[in-house]
């Protein structure tokens, strides 16, 4: 509340103690006074009473208690057009020192809404508009209020997404920094046919003005990822399906491209995997996360997996599903493995998203796998170490 707010409330209880012009007797009788002061939350405990409220702690019908409040204010107006007292004071507040200021409600209703906003705002907005129809004889200002006309929104500057996972992306002990003149040369190594649909997942392309080219994406949130890069200030340039890494595994030959590799202003360089949440988890997953992982402390690149906004911490402090998880830990002990019928009778019998499961297969270090679904035990569970070192202390 600012000074003008609390000598509005002075005023107000000087206004209420007022006395007649003989100076015998006060303005208001008790029982008005009080009436008043509960309704406009200015008694004791400084809480609003309603109408109901009162007429019970009186024993009085609720028609008596609004009648009270309007004697109060017929009362109090037959002073507000002096400027000398304490009522006369409270008119030329909530009028602006405008006598004229009642015949616009329209701009009466802006010019109150202004001033509770600015001196009042612990007073509620109902019951100082409420106040000052009574006090101004202005009726339905709170419906003129809706009518007048709004002033624009000031403009705001685009929000930098890339600031919320800056501090989520994991740095080797040495970091190389890489000059413009010195960046290696990539290109998307694989084609996208933006009419391909694949679940929610859509593919397509859009022109980045960063690049100067087309960009293409293979889900909804490499878009969205890809516009934030757009959009930050730190980010020099960048480059989808950059290069493809080979490995070994029993004799056979993998091959894995990461979705982005991102070169900042400050001349670091980041690889970005992105993955929605639920499907982090995935064993699949995190064994390419790893070797890319190791492949980018090689380079002396940052490396991430995130769905753009959120990375395996948010899903350690997600909460909970306490019967669910109970039960799917019960059912894995009997059963050793669980099949998508079980896990998803389990999910509808407690409701449980997939994040309930996500959360719960990091928190017990399960090991998953999505496609097809299959869950269960393992000494060193899904989670990577590099991963699991960077949340293993919100574990």
């Amino acid at each position: 509340m600012t000074p003008i707010g609390s000598y509005f409330i002075d005023q107000l209880q000087l206004s209420l103690w007022a006395r007649t012009k003989g100076g015998c007797r006060f303005l208001l009788k008790e029982r008005e006074r009080d009436t008043f002061l509960k309704l406009y939350a200015l008694w004791d405990d400084e809480r609003e009473w309603h109408h109901q409220e009162i007429a019970d702690f009186l024993q009085f019908t609720r028609e008596r208690i609004r009648q009270l409040e309007m004697k109060a204010f017929k009362k109090l107006s037959y002073r507000k057009k002096q400027n000398s007292t304490p009522p006369g004071r409270l008119y030329t507040l909530l009028t602006g020192n405008n006598p004229q200021a009642t015949t616009d409600k329209a701009a009466l209703a802006s010019y109150l809404n202004n001033f509770h906003k600015t001196h009042l705002p612990e007073w509620s907005r109902a019951r100082f508009f409420r106040f000052a129809e009574n006090f101004l004889e202005v009726d339905k200002l709170t419906n003129a209020l809706k009518k007048a006309p709004k002033s624009p929104r000031p403009l705001r500057e685009p929000e930098d997404r890339m600031e919320k996972i800056y501090n989520k992306i994991i740095w080797p002990s040495e970091v190389i920094y890489q000059p413009e003149s010195c960046l290696p040369a990539f290109s998307p190594q694989r084609g996208i046919r933006p009419e391909r649909e694949n679940g929610i997942s859509k593919a397509g392309e859009y022109f980045s003005c960063l690049l100067q080219r087309n960009v293409f994406y293979e889900s909804t949130l490499e878009r969205a990822f890809f516009k934030a890069l757009e959009r930050s200030d730190k980010v020099h340039s960048y480059c989808e399906q950059p290069f493809t890494l080979s490995r070994e595994v029993y004799w056979k030959t993998y091959s894995y491209t990461p979705d982005v590799w991102v070169h900042l202003k400050d001349g670091r360089c980041m690889v970005v995997e992105i993955k929605p949440l639920d499907l982090m988890v995935d064993t699949e997953v995190q064994r390419k996360f790893q070797y890319l992982y190791e492949y980018c402390c090689q380079q002396g690149w940052g490396v991430l997996l995130t769905d753009g906004l959120h990375d395996l911490s948010y899903l350690s402090t997600y909460p909970s599903n306490p019967a669910f998880e109970q039960e799917l830990l019960q059912e894995l002990s009997e059963k050793r493995r669980l099949t998508i019928g079980h896990i998803s009778a389990l999910r509808k019998k407690h409701g449980a998203t997939p994040l309930h499961l996500a959360a719960c297969i990091l928190r017990h270090n399960l090991s998953y796998r999505a496609y097809p679904t299959l869950l269960w035990r393992s000494k060193k569970g899904s989670i990577c170490p590099a991963l699991r070192g960077k949340i293993g202390w919100q574990l």
